[in-house]
């Protein structure tokens, strides 16, 4: 029983370019966009404002939003903070009467409190969702263009990396193109 080997090493590469492109495939499929969004209330009953991003010196509080799409970006609540003490402290306020704010130390149990209720009191708005939805939906297509020319140069390099190595062998072997074996 003769073995081909150039028949052989071709049902070989086929099946690592099938295996490939089903990971690719895959990873593709299970993707999920990471959207942030960061909002800033200056003070205990202000509204959430968009922001860029947190101040180094604001606490921080993560909230949990899911928008129509299904979408669950990562909410970052900022809550500035002000310095107070010869030691770098900083406080914040936590509550607002007619004419007072009572203002806590970022690490008390009251901050704590605060930062629940803070947390519990985020709603994404309606146009907040949709921007969020957009931009997951931009970074899914965004991933799955990157994924699919991605399979594409690789299998072209990989199939012209097979041709290439037949074509060597073939040539050291004495086996003309476009055969597996000497001619008898």
């Amino acid at each position: 029983m003769k073995i081909n080997v150039f028949e052989g090493a071709r049902r070989i590469a086929l099946l690592l370019s099938i295996v490939a492109t089903l990971i690719v495939v895959g990873l593709a499929v299970v993707f999920e966009p990471y959207v942030t969004r960061s909002y800033v209330a200056d003070s205990p009953d202000a509204p959430f404002v968009k922001t860029e991003s947190c101040d180094l010196d604001d606490v921080t509080v993560y909230a949990n939003a899911v928008t129509p799409d299904g979408v669950e970006p990562s909410i970052r609540l900022c809550i500035p903070t002000m310095p107070y003490g010869d030691y770098g402290q900083r406080m914040f306020a936590v509550t607002k009467t007619d004419k007072r704010i009572s203002v806590v130390d970022r690490y008390d149990d009251k901050a704590d409190a605060y930062k629940l209720a803070l947390e519990q009191r985020f709603r994404l708005t309606a146009a907040d969702a949709a921007e969020i939805d957009s931009e997951a939906s931009t970074l899914k297509r965004a991933r799955w263009t990157d994924s699919l020319i991605g399979l594409a140069v690789g299998l072209a390099i990989f199939w012209a990396c097979v041709w290439a190595i037949g074509w060597i062998v073939r040539g050291f072997a004495g086996i003309p193109r476009g055969r597996d074996n000497r001619p008898e």
